[in-house]
């Protein structure tokens, strides 16, 4: 017999208050890389300038088209190199389909999600 969850009789904790970014399903080409560079170098600029004060952003998936890159380890680089070095953030990616599950190799693509794009928390800690 399971035991019934009484709920509090005191209010619930508050956090402070934060904001953060929340991007997917870019860049899928190279123009899409320039608008990754210009869009995170903006956050950049306004965290920096105190205008924006995000923690930090939320990638959630699908860092490349699978079909056009066929998830060869130089798109894998050429991304994570984009969020390195125009992000004052921390970047956290979360896997999508295009990633690795739908690539000619899932296990290789997995092996460089995991290498470059899981230490991209890293580099800001």
């Amino acid at each position: 017999k399971s035991k019934k969850r009484k709920h509090p009789k005191h209010p619930p904790k508050t956090y402070p208050d934060f904001s953060f970014y929340v991007m997917g399903d870019i860049p899928y080409n190279s123009d899409e890389e320039k608008l990754l560079k210009r869009q995170l170098t903006k956050i950049s600029d306004d965290v920096e300038s105190g205008i924006d004060d995000a923690a930090f952003i939320a990638h959630v998936g699908d860092l490349l088209d699978d079909s056009t890159t066929k998830c060869k380890e130089d798109v894998y680089d050429r991304v994570s190199a984009i969020m390195k070095e125009n992000s004052v953030l921390p970047i956290l990616p979360v896997p999508g389909n295009n990633d690795w599950d739908e690539c000619p190799n899932p296990e290789q693509a997995h092996e460089y999600f995991n290498k470059y794009y899981i230490p991209l928390e890293e580099q800001w800690a």
